[in-house]
C-alpha cells in the first residue's frame, strides 16, 4: 500500500496508544532529505516493533525520546514493560523480539531515526519520523488483522 506524505508539525494530542513501524533492512534506502511533500511510503516495506502505550505517550509526547538512546543504549531492553517515571508519568512498552546471532550475543533494536512510522492505534492513522517533526501519511491497512504484529527485521529470519 502506498501512501502520500502531508507535512505537519506535530502528533495528534488524543492518543496514548502508539505501534512504532521500522523499515526492513531490505526495503529501498530512503533518505531522510527525499521525505517531502508528495513523497510515497509503501507501508509494506516496514514491520512492527513496539507498542507504546500509557499517560506518558498521549499526544505522542516521549515516543522518540524511549525509542531513542537519549538516555543510554539499550532502549528496546530497558524500557520493555510496565514503567511509572515521576516526572514523565506511566507508560508501557511491548517489544518485538530481539535479535540472536550465530554466537548467542543478542542485539537490541536500534533507535528510531527519519523515515521510521508511528501509528495511532485508535485510529490507524500514522506519522513518519521527519528530519525535523512529523509529517501525517494517512491511514494505514493493517495486514495482520486487527493491529500489527510486532515482528523481527526480515534480514533476521531464520
Amino acid at each position: 500500500m502506498t501512501n502520500t506524505i502531508i507535512m505537519q508539525d506535530d502528533l495528534p494530542e488524543n492518543t496514548d496508544d502508539w505501534t512504532i513501524l521500522h523499515r526492513n533492512g531490505n526495503a529501498p534506502h530512503l533518505p531522510f532529505f527525499r521525505l517531502n511533500e508528495g513523497c510515497e511510503i509503501d507501508i509494506n516495506d516496514y514491520h512492527a516493533i513496539a507498542r507504546v502505550s500509557g499517560p506518558a505517550v498521549k499526544g505522542g509526547h516521549l515516543l522518540y525520546r524511549i525509542t531513542n538512546t537519549v538516555d543510554g543504549s539499550g532502549w528496546s531492553r530497558d524500557y520493555a514493560g510496565s514503567h511509572d517515571d515521576p516526572h514523565w508519568g506511566a507508560w508501557e512498552m511491548e517489544v518485538a523480539d530481539l535479535h540472536i546471532d550465530a554466537n548467542g550475543k543478542e542485539w537490541g533494536h536500534r533507535s528510531s531515526m527519519p523515515a521510521d512510522i508511528y501509528v495511532d492505534n485508535n485510529t490507524k492513522q500514522a506519522w513518519i519520523v521527519c528530519g525535523v517533526g512529523w509529517a501525517w501519511i494517512g491511514e494505514v491497512e493493517l495486514e495482520y488483522g486487527e493491529e500489527w504484529t510486532l515482528s523481527k527485521d526480515p534480514r533476521h529470519s531464520e
